[in-house]
């Protein structure tokens, strides 16, 4: 199976055509991607910040129809978030490094469902709404049409539509719009103060290695955990040489592709940390390690290719979604 990540800004381009009625030139990609769907062919998997960014959005009618789009295409396959893959891929390193360790089990980068993005219990869903609730709250034929075919559950369409019918509903919504917009803010404003920093101090030569230093430490406490688990005590010292530090950083893909893709971003201090930042940073270090084909923003598409980083992992990254159905025949879909 082919898995397919859509940026959210391709998701809203294929809602606004969906809204039409297809009667635009993204009809013959949104039929080559649903043929490919119903035939196990393909995979187009939500992330969390496809539930976040869905979530904000204000106006309810538009916020459904997005909602619809995703659901329909996607049958609610999910992408893990780093607080899932990054844990999982610590181990898978630790279990090469340390003599004797056993393999790690294989690292379930996919699944389905709000949990699953979420990396939340699988149970905090269960029982949140019924079609008739959903019917009750207005919710639009075509997108009840999609629990009735059995394509979506209807606890999941009620979380990725935010519809807020009881006050769990509305609890659990709040909950996932505050959680991920106050992390939004403190990674820009780290980023600016970083920036800030290294040109006060003179140190821009020395930018990466501080990247990939504070990278190392926000998951040291992963790898101490697994070497200790094995019974090996890591010490401060192993970590002095900075080709070390890099060394150990790369077992982690996913955190490896963040600091790559922070890297790139402070090269070019004219451009402003934004508080969306770091929903592309998360979203697309997942992506591109574990999804066949990614399109993104012209700018991610462009460095992410530019720096070898998709080559890395066989990923296709590309910002079009006119290149699409090209590519998908490509890749013998159609």
């Amino acid at each position: 199976m082919l898995r397919v990540y859509l940026d959210q800004n391709k998701w809203v381009e294929l809602s606004r055509s969906r809204k039409t009625g297809f009667t635009d030139d993204l009809a013959g990609v949104w039929h080559l991607a649903t043929a490919g769907v119903e035939r196990g062919l393909l995979s187009f998997p939500l992330s969390a910040i496809h539930y976040y960014e869905t979530n904000k959005r204000v106006n309810q009618q538009s916020r459904w129809n997005l909602a619809a789009t995703m659901a329909e295409l996607s049958h609610m396959h999910a992408i893990a978030g780093p607080s899932t893959l990054v844990p999982l891929e610590v181990e898978a390193a630790v279990a090469k490094i340390v003599p004797g360790s056993l393999p790690a089990p294989p690292i379930q980068a996919f699944g389905i469902g709000a949990a699953h993005a979420l990396g939340a219990d699988p149970g905090t869903f269960t029982g949140l709404s019924s079609v008739e609730e959903l019917h009750a709250a207005g919710m639009p034929a075509d997108m009840l049409n999609l629990v009735h075919r059995g394509l979506v559950d209807a606890a999941e369409l009620a979380v990725l539509a935010r519809t807020e019918f009881s006050e769990r509903a509305k609890q659990i919504a709040a909950q996932v719009r505050l959680q991920m917009g106050t992390v939004d803010r403190k990674f820009a404003d780290g980023q600016r103060s970083y920036a800030e920093g290294i040109k006060a101090r003179g140190l821009r030569h020395r930018r990466d290695e501080g990247l990939s230093r504070f990278d190392l430490m926000d998951i040291m406490p992963l790898f101490t955990r697994a070497c200790l688990e094995r019974g090996v005590l890591l010490k401060p010292e192993q970590f002095r040489d900075i080709e070390v530090v890099e060394r150990l950083l790369r077992q982690v893909p996913s955190k490896w592709l963040v600091r790559e893709m922070r890297r790139v971003r402070h090269r070019n201090p004219q451009q402003p940390w934004t508080d969306s930042d770091l929903n592309d940073v998360n979203a697309l270090s997942g992506a591109v390690v574990y999804c066949h084909v990614v399109v993104t923003e012209r700018q991610w598409a462009h460095h992410l290719n530019k720096e070898g980083l998709a080559e890395i992992h066989r990923t296709t990254v590309i910002y079009d979604l006119h290149q699409l159905p090209e590519l998908l025949v490509a890749h013998s879909i159609a």
